[in-house]
Order: structure tokens, then C-alpha cells, then sequence
């Protein structure tokens, strides 16, 4: 009795056990066969687990060579999730776990299109390279520590007496910065002021105000400058005909013709003109007393409060 009874639990466990297994493994179940072609399987081996959602529904079958670059996975998959998955769904490959086996995972697509038959072919989505991200992480590393090196020299730069961490921690710093602040703003006031004249002075020149406006907006101006550069070309013109004449009068002194040779190289000529010239002035003496006497006569006197009068009417 104890012997069969120890054989009939061995038994049970055994068809027990059978049972657990070929649940895991869908060997009880109608299953799908499906196809995914890899460049990579990245150590997937036959027998590891398919997972849709996070959940086991499946089995790798067969991994052959498809053909110089692509590896063929044949997987097979619980037939009543075959309605779930579309056919724009990809597959990819994960690992259970941080240490774990490989594992092929089917991702839902999305928007959901049509559900995928037996014997159909997933799309695969491209892994990332784990060599090249290896690459870049160790090119990050070493740029990593570049900066750092970096850092430590300017932290070192900073603390020395010279350095800009000890001008922004001077005290003084600060009254000084504040005091330009200061003058920059009355500087600024003034320049507002200097600007509001400006802008003033340019209004009234628009305007036609003061000397400037009055230049700058008279029409008539551009009239006057050229009718007063012709009247400067025909100055210069006579002035050019004078110099000619000059020069000609000047040619007849020098050879002794005419009344200015006369008057220059005549040595009597200048006697005689003083002699003249004294007449003269006693003439105009002369006349200079009769006029006053004539002044003093009643008939001129009336004459010349008649001026007058007339004078202050006008």
C-alpha cells in the first residue's frame, strides 16, 4: 500500500508537471506559426519565450538562415491571440530581466488595421546597435572627463587673489557699480534733455523758424545763389577785360605814351599839379565865406525854416 501509494503521487505530480509545461509551451493548444526575419538575433535561442504585451503566449520553434544578411525565427503563438495582433505589428527582441534569457516581443500596431494570419511575416523593428552605443557612451565618458578636467582648472584659476571670484566678492565693488549707475542715469537724463532740444530745433527748422529754417526752407534761395554766382561770372568776366586793359595801360606808361606815362615820368607835372591843387583850395576857401555870409541873410533864413517845417510834416 505504500508502495502504490508512493506511485500514484509520483504519478501525479508527473502528469502535474507535464501539464504546467506544456501550458508554458502551448503544447496543448492550437498554435500559429508566424516568421520574423533579424539581421540580428543578438543570442536567441530555440524555446525562449514570445511575449505580446508583457504576456507569454508563445515559443520560438526554429532560427535558420534566411539568406546572406537576414536570420529566419519561426515562433509560434496561441491562435486565439491571432485576432489581437495587426499586421503593421513589429517584432523585436528583449531579454527576461536584467540577466535573463532573449525573448521575442511583438509590439501592437498601431492604428489597429487587420488581424495577421498563420504563416504570416512580422516586420522587425530595428535594434539598437549595443556596440555602437558602447562607442558613443565610451566617446561621452571621455568627453565627460575632459569637462571635468576643465573645471578643475577653472576652479582653480577662481580661487587665486587675481582671479574674478575675488572682484565679485569685493565689497567696494558694489558702491562703485552703483555710483556708475548714478551717473549713468544723469547722463542719460541729459541726453534726454540734449534730445528733446534737438528734436525742437528740428521742428522749427521744419517749420521754417530762425535763420536755418528760413535757409533751408526758402524757395527763392536757389534763385538767388545762382542769379548771384552769374552775376560773379560777369564780375569776373569785366574784371578779366579791366586786367587786360590794365595790362595795355601799363605796357604805354612803361614806354612813356598816353597821360599816365605823362603823370609818372613828367617830373614838372607833379609841381604843377600841387600849384593846382592850392588854387583850388583857396577857391573853395573862398566860396566857403561867401556862403556864410549869404547864410546870414533874412531872405535865406526864411528859405531854410521853410525846409524845415516842410521836413517835419513828411
Amino acid at each position: 500500500m505504500r508502495l502504490g501509494a508512493l506511485v500514484l503521487v509520483a504519478s501525479m505530480l508527473l502528469i502535474a508537471g507535464l501539464y504546467f509545461v506544456g501550458q508554458q509551451q502551448n503544447l496543448f493548444s492550437s498554435n500559429a506559426t508566424l516568421y520574423a526575419h533579424f539581421h540580428d538575433i543578438d543570442g536567441l535561442m530555440p524555446g525562449n519565450n514570445v511575449r505580446f504585451n508583457g504576456y507569454s503566449l508563445g515559443r520560438v520553434v526554429e532560427i535558420s538562415p534566411y539568406n546572406d544578411s537576414l536570420i529566419q525565427v519561426v515562433f509560434t503563438i496561441d491562435q486565439d491571440w491571432l485576432k489581437f495582433i495587426s499586421v503593421n505589428a513589429q517584432a523585436s527582441l528583449g531579454t527576461d530581466g536584467l540577466l535573463g534569457n532573449k525573448l521575442l516581443e511583438i509590439d501592437p500596431g498601431f492604428p489597429f488595421e487587420r488581424s495577421i494570419g498563420n504563416g504570416d511575416t512580422i516586420a522587425v523593428r530595428r535594434q539598437p546597435d549595443m556596440d555602437a552605443a558602447m562607442r558613443t557612451l565610451n566617446a561621452s565618458n571621455n568627453n565627460l572627463l575632459s569637462i571635468s578636467s576643465d573645471l578643475k582648472n577653472i576652479s582653480r584659476r577662481l580661487s587665486n587673489e587675481n582671479s574674478l571670484l575675488q572682484l565679485l566678492s569685493d565689497t567696494s565693488l558694489s558702491d562703485n557699480v552703483r555710483g556708475a549707475v548714478v551717473n549713468l542715469e544723469i547722463t542719460s537724463a541729459h541726453t534726454a534733455t540734449i534730445t528733446g532740444d534737438l528734436q525742437a530745433l528740428v521742428g522749427d527748422v521744419r517749420m521754417g523758424r530762425g535763420n536755418l529754417g528760413a535757409i533751408i526752407s526758402d524757395t527763392s534761395l536757389y534763385s538767388h545763389i545762382r542769379q548771384t554766382i552769374v552775376n560773379i561770372e560777369s564780375i569776373s568776366d569785366t574784371l578779366a577785360v579791366v586786367s587786360g586793359d590794365f595790362k595795355l595801360l601799363s605796357q604805354r606808361a612803361t614806354r612813356g605814351k598816353g597821360n599816365v606815362a605823362t603823370f609818372i615820368t613828367d617830373t614838372t607835372f607833379v609841381g604843377n599839379l600841387n600849384a593846382a591843387v592850392n588854387e583850388i583850395r583857396v577857391s573853395a576857401k573862398s566860396a566857403d565865406e561867401t556862403m556864410n555870409l549869404l547864410g546870414q541873410s533874412r531872405l535865406l533864413k526864411r528859405y531854410k525854416k521853410r525846409q524845415l517845417k516842410s521836413e517835419k510834416e513828411h
